[in-house]
């Protein structure tokens, strides 16, 4: 049985965008694809009236850019409002699961708890309820056995998507 596998990160708001937008991919994906066909209608629509133009190229150049996903606004809002959400968090991960220290508090769950293991290209989404989710930025941990050996421990507990 190996040993625990440690990390340590910044909880920012960036890490908090990169893990939604892995949580979310789909729809981010989907939401584009709406945005580009609203670039494309808008074109056709200077045929027909001139006063859908702007309201189409307004609204498909935010949707293409994710502007207006609504939990990415959310992760935004979140930590305008509330600034102390950004702190060190360490990660200690085990056989039995994983815990996350931050400056006053302590939170261990186990792996049974967890759904599913998302892995972004840059963080491990690991998801435990409809939308409720931790997120752990891949950097967090610095050697790239430990990376590979927290990715092991996830996989073995975890489905995978």
């Amino acid at each position: 049985m190996p040993g625990p596998v440690t990390g340590a990160f910044e909880q920012s708001l960036e890490v908090g965008l990169r893990g939604v937008r892995a949580f979310r991919a789909k729809q981010l994906q989907r939401d584009r694809l709406i945005g580009i066909a609203c670039l494309i209608l808008a074109s056709f629509t200077v045929l027909y009236s001139i006063w859908f133009v702007p309201f189409l190229l307004a609204f498909g150049l935010l949707l293409w850019l994710g502007f207006l996903d609504p939990q990415l606004m959310q992760v935004r809002m979140l930590y305008r409002r509330n600034p102390d959400l950004r702190h060190r968090v360490d990660v200690i991960a085990d056989d039995t699961g994983i815990t996350f220290r931050s400056p006053g508090s302590t939170t261990r769950l186990e792996w049974t708890r967890y759904r599913r293991l998302i892995e972004g290209p840059d963080v491990f989404v690991l998801v435990f309820g409809k939308d409720l989710i931790h997120i752990i930025p891949m950097e967090a941990f610095v050697a790239g056995e430990d990376k590979d050996a927290f990715r092991r421990l996830a996989r073995k507990a975890l489905p995978q998507t």
